[in-house]
């Protein structure tokens, strides 16, 4: 009875953590603070792709802010007016989870796309609790999901509409994954 009064306490905490990391996060993106053009750039992208998924090149929204007035460096106009090759578009799949009709004409705030940055931070989390529980204890999977909460970096980044938090934690739950495999009892190394 004890044990499971423990297991429900470590699940009450972890779940509370993850719940006060993800709408801490949102309203700190929601806070009226000015939006880096990247951010502006990759909500841009993910609805230009809502409405043609073919469409994925950043050199129509390069040219409408030319058009505007926007100055740009070399170095970005570079990075602007090429085929997008660095990186697949599932960031910006992602990002249009939710998304209205865009056929509409419907307008998106960019706080509509909080969500995914502050998910990902907390996924980053329970992932880094789960690897540190299955290799030492369930109280150092509380710690370290506690370090992963308070860690700067991850909450700025869990605040940002950047795609580096979206990749940490695709790494972490890789990392995760590989952890498991090696406790397979047909896993090459054992036996």
């Amino acid at each position: 009875m004890r044990r499971a009064w423990a297991r429900a306490g470590v699940w009450t905490f972890l779940a509370l953590l993850l719940l006060y990391g993800f709408s801490t996060r949102v309203r700190g993106f929601s806070q009226g603070r000015p939006f880096s053009y990247d951010e502006g750039l990759y909500a841009r992208l993910a609805i230009q792709l809502e409405l043609n998924p073919d469409d994925y090149s950043t050199k129509r929204i390069y040219e409408q802010d030319v058009q505007q007035g926007r100055r740009f460096n070399p170095g970005a106009t570079a990075y602007l007016t090429h085929p997008l090759f660095k990186h697949p578009p599932l960031f910006f799949d992602l990002l249009q989870v939710g998304l209205p009709d865009m056929r509409r004409g419907a307008e998106v705030p960019i706080q509509h796309f909080a969500a995914l940055p502050a998910l990902m931070g907390c996924l980053i989390m329970f992932v880094g609790f789960l690897i540190a529980r299955r290799a030492y204890d369930t109280f150092t999977g509380l710690l370290a999901a506690s370090f992963l909460f308070l860690d700067p970096n991850l909450w700025i980044t869990s605040q940002k509409l950047w795609m580096e938090t979206t990749l940490s934690a695709f790494m972490m739950a890789g990392l995760y994954g590989f952890l498991l495999a090696t406790e397979r009892p047909d896993h090459p190394r054992r036996g």
